[in-house]
């Protein structure tokens, strides 16, 4: 046993090396694939929907001829009906509001060092969720851990948006911009309203700096050619 004691005293230390922080493309594919994971479940929660949807419709046809003809799964006269639909199942739905956010940057020790890093940037295309404003602090913080000095903050509407829409999505961009520094906000507009340069000069007068014009890309370049 002392022997035993001895040996074990004598051993020298063990050293584990500390794991190496995931590179920011490692972060990027691990967050693709959270992301896709994400889509497929929300994919197959709206199949079983659908699927527990029709099921239910013909369960209503079941009952309903069942009560017009009177007749169980299988009457005395022989006449049947056949098996009543079963209802399947619902997978558990995918969390609500759900946001997919990258794993934490790593920075390399010692501060910048290459010329990338430290020459000063301006990110002139960059989205919010109008409303996320931890979201916008995140990004934030993010540009300038990476050396990004200012952003352009995009206002985008959607295809269905409305007047009363973008409007709200263009005021939040210049909200955020007037609390927050090195955001350049860029408001949008409905490109073939009537009020749509009343609405961007009253945004220009609040601080806009730009117009993003979303078009709906492709579709109003060919219906509305810019020349």
């Amino acid at each position: 046993a002392a022997a035993a004691t001895t040996a074990l005293t004598a051993a020298p230390p063990q050293t584990v090396e500390a794991a190496a922080p995931p590179s920011v493309n490692q972060n990027i594919k691990r967050t693709q694939l959270r992301v896709l994971e994400h889509v497929r479940q929300r994919r197959e929660y709206q199949r079983a929907k659908e699927a527990r949807k029709k099921a239910a419709r013909e369960l209503q046809v079941f009952r309903a001829r069942q009560s017009v003809l009177g007749l169980s799964t299988a009457a005395a006269d022989g006449s049947t009906l056949a098996a009543p639909p079963i209802l399947p199942d619902l997978p558990p739905p995918p969390e609500p509001g759900t946001r997919m956010r990258l794993p934490p940057l790593q920075v390399q020790k010692g501060g910048p060092t290459s010329a990338c890093e430290l020459a000063p940037k301006i990110d002139f295309h960059q989205h919010c969720t109008p409303g996320d404003e931890e979201g916008l602090v995140q990004l934030l913080a993010a540009n300038k851990t990476w050396g990004v000095e200012a952003c352009v903050l995009l206002s985008l509407r959607l295809p269905r948006s409305s007047r009363q829409d973008v409007r709200s999505r263009n005021d939040w961009v210049l909200e955020m911009a007037a609390k927050h520094e090195g955001i350049l906000p860029f408001v949008t507009v409905i490109e073939d309203d009537d009020l749509a340069p009343r609405m961007f000069a009253e945004c220009l007068e609040r601080g806009a700096r730009g117009l993003k014009l979303i078009g709906w890309h492709s579709n109003y370049i060919k219906k509305f050619d810019y020349d």
